[in-house]
């Protein structure tokens, strides 16, 4: 299975930005917007109370 550059992008955002940043300011509360890949889903899933998603259906999903 090949896997895009665009998941690829977004579980590297996740990974160097996002972590980072909210080990650093950890009082910080972060929603992310529209997530639409498993990683991200994941990531929000594992976290804390300062941590949410919305999520919206793939278009092939609606």
């Amino acid at each position: 299975m090949q896997i895009s550059t665009f998941l690829i992008v977004k579980r590297a955002f996740i990974e160097s930005v996002m972590e980072p940043l909210r080990q650093r300011l950890t009082a910080l509360k972060v929603v992310f917007e529209h997530i639409t890949t498993k990683d991200a889903a994941d990531y929000v899933r594992d976290g804390n109370e300062r941590l949410a998603a919305t999520i919206t259906p793939a278009a092939s999903d609606v």
